[in-house]
């Protein structure tokens, strides 16, 4: 088995390309179909994942996780295309909110599958698993999955991409280092304001284009962007986004304390320490598959404060928890915590998913995007 600081290391080179690959895959899939880019994707993660099992080396298997960080991107954004594509504007918030539910899920569900195979099995099963996933995966696109792509009016915006790239790849890296080095390193500090300015630029240069694109696809000179900025004219998307991400913070912060609670505190192991999660998943799920009937009652509006309020109060409860409580009391506040944060997520991932402009890849990316940084902090 690699050694810790190998194994943290492949997870941060997984998360660094997962971050940055989003939005540009998201373009390729609006321009070359996005079934395909989600069937290239799947293929690719699974041999990124035998790759990783079978490494024989350090430098390969954190080229292989970096390689399947790609991968898993493009199946992420491909995958919420398909969710707005395939479903009509009534169903699509139930469509979304089963997406968003099952995606959050898999966010502590991995270390308990992980931790179970890493104490019964050889450590490179924790790769290869995903390789059956990845051929029903493959099935299940091929036959059901439609193709669709977005329009294709000019050269890809290759300045766009490297500026994106760049600017994501420095806070993800400034939110890594900021670990182990603490955020008053000199070395953090330069990467985070590097990734600020080279995305201030991004948006600049993104607006610059939008505002150039001729009003037909007829130029073939002309680059398309890679994010429409008036998608940012949408109160729906822009407030859907951000309140996803507060949220997102608010679980990794959840996921990031209560495992070392267990461990270091009441003295269990790392399976039992994710066992004591699935109240948690318990609350992810209702609060997620619940939250579309919600809001065809009651409305978005109401569903999210509702949401925020569950949220509040379950972390509130929580924070009173203290070594002489028993694992009844942390499963009443973590399994409303977890209800609060998949109505939340599921409802403003919807509201962002709506207006026709963001049914493009590029758009649903950008939702993504914007909660990378949320998801490094917490994984280091």
């Amino acid at each position: 088995m690699p050694r810790p600081q190998i194994w943290c290391g492949s997870s941060s080179a997984y998360l660094l390309t997962w971050a940055v690959a989003m939005l540009p895959l998201g373009s390729l899939g609006d321009r070359y179909g996005r079934r395909r880019v989600m069937i290239a994707s799947l293929a690719a993660f699974g041999a990124a994942s035998a790759w990783a099992a079978w490494s024989g080396s350090a430098a390969m298997f954190i080229a292989a996780r970096a390689a399947g960080g790609i991968a898993g991107a493009g199946i992420v954004v491909m995958a919420m295309s398909a969710v707005t594509v395939m479903f009509a504007e009534d169903e699509r918030s139930r469509a979304v909110g089963v997406w968003a539910g099952v995606n959050f899920l898999a966010l502590p569900t991995g270390p308990i599958l992980g931790g179970w195979l890493l104490d019964r099995f050889w450590w490179g099963w924790v790769f290869l698993i995903n390789v059956p996933v990845v051929v029903i995966a493959l099935v299940a696109v091929v036959a059901l999955v439609p193709e669709s792509r977005g329009s294709d009016r000019g050269r890809l915006d290759l300045v766009g991409m490297t500026l994106f790239g760049g600017g994501l790849a420095g806070l993800v890296y400034g939110c890594a280092e900021a670990g182990t080095r603490g955020w008053g390193s000199a070395v953090v500090s330069a990467a985070l304001l590097a990734g600020t300015l080279l995305l201030i630029v991004f948006a600049l240069w993104q607006r610059r284009l939008t505002r150039g694109l001729p009003a037909a696809p007829v130029s073939a000179r002309a680059r398309e962007p890679l994010v429409d900025i008036g998608l940012f004219r949408i109160p729906e998307y822009v407030w859907g986004t951000v309140l996803a991400f507060l949220c997102s913070l608010a679980m990794i912060g959840v996921l990031f304390t209560l495992p070392q609670y267990f461990q270091a505190v009441l003295g269990v192991d790392s399976i039992g320490s994710g066992l004591r999660l699935l109240p948690l998943l318990g609350g992810l799920a209702v609060g997620a598959t619940g939250a579309e009937p919600l809001t065809k009652t009651i409305g978005a509006k109401v569903v999210l404060v509702g949401g925020f309020a569950v949220l509040g109060a379950g972390l509130i409860l929580g924070s009173a928890t203290s070594t002489g409580n028993g694992f009844g009391f942390v499963s009443a506040w973590t399994s409303i915590t977890g209800a609060g944060i998949g109505t939340v997520l599921a409802t403003a991932t919807a509201a962002a998913s709506q207006p026709p402009p963001v049914s493009q890849a590029g758009g649903e990316a950008m939702i993504d995007a914007a909660r990378a940084d949320t998801v490094v902090e917490g994984s280091e």
